[in-house]
């Protein structure tokens, strides 16, 4: 090629890459001009829907379930007073039963009025054990009718929500008998104490009805993980 060709060649070379250089200048410049759009972040992100907390009632199961009671009306109709009494009280009474025992243990079905019989020994002792938790109240929450002839204490077991309150009782000699009132801060309960030279009973306890829902102790359950769809992820640290 003779130099007028090559002298040729460059100036349209050079003619052709000036407009190129300007237009990318002009397109960069742009680029650094335009600025990312903003993005507006949720502000006010409303909160997970609330758990509903689950009641539970954790106080310890009795050892046995024994056959439900039926409460007594008044029982046998009688024409006095003083026999409507007798007849009421006998037919309030709760005797020892075969399917109620564990071990040496009598549980009771608890009924409200009702009166338990407890056969005792001279020389032994019959522990009295209320429910798991609960306390004796007032000044004199263990009253006997007769506290000559009767040796009566308590003492305590287990501690926090197996802590339990037991009541020992001792008759001093046999063929006697009178009644015990144990007050508490869920019940009253109401005894009666028959001594007799043998048998005695080691043990007596009872099994106490499901708590209505409102004294159940709320236990928050476990929170739920919302689906994929609703959860929300615009956010920045």
């Amino acid at each position: 090629m003779s130099r007028k060709n090559v002298r040729a060649a460059n100036a349209a070379f050079r003619k052709s890459a000036i407009p190129a250089a300007l237009l990318s200048a002009t397109l960069l410049s742009a680029c650094a001009t335009q600025r990312p759009p903003q993005i507006s972040y949720d502000s006010d992100v409303p909160p997970l829907p609330p758990v509903p907390a689950a009641l539970t009632d954790e106080r310890p199961r009795p050892l046995h379930i024994p056959p439900a009671w039926t409460p007594s009306h008044g029982g046998a109709a009688a024409n006095s007073p003083t026999a409507r009494v007798a007849n009421a009280n006998a037919a309030a009474r709760v005797e020892p039963r075969r399917e109620g025992y564990y071990n040496a243990i009598q549980i009771y079905p608890w009924s409200e009025g009702a009166l338990y019989q407890v056969y005792t020994a001279p020389g032994q002792i019959t522990d009295i054990a209320l429910e798991p938790g609960e306390s004796l109240t007032g000044a004199g929450p263990i009253a006997a009718g007769d506290t000559a002839r009767w040796i009566i204490g308590d003492t305590e077991s287990g501690s926090g929500i197996t802590r339990r309150v037991h009541v020992l009782v001792k008759p001093t000699r046999p063929d006697i008998m009178t009644n015990l009132v144990i007050t508490t801060d869920r019940r009253i309960y109401m005894l009666e104490l028959r001594a007799g030279a043998n048998p005695y009973m080691p043990a007596v306890a009872w099994a106490y009805p499901q708590p209505p829902a409102s004294q159940r102790q709320a236990v928050p359950a476990t929170p739920v993980i919302p689906a994929a769809a609703a959860r929300n992820y615009r956010y920045a640290l």
